[in-house]
């Protein structure tokens, strides 16, 4: 329990972000389109999105902004 940490945030294109709870995930991009989709996981390859700023969710709904620079 407690709130959804990411780190690192803003992390570099590129990256791996590391989540501080093994869940279900999808990144929206800023036009709340799904852009990708993790299962049962705590790690995020981030290797394929652009720069720009997106919003992790989790499959109980917290919702965390993420940053790629």
């Amino acid at each position: 329990s407690g709130e959804l940490s990411i780190y690192p945030n803003p992390v570099s294109v590129g990256g791996v972000v590391t989540l501080n709870k093994k869940d279900t995930y999808v990144i929206l991009n800023n036009l709340g389109v799904i852009v990708m989709k993790v299962t049962e996981a705590n790690q995020i390859d981030i290797s394929t999105l652009a720069p720009g700023i997106y919003v992790v969710r989790s499959s109980t709904g917290d919702l965390k902004r993420l940053v790629i620079q």
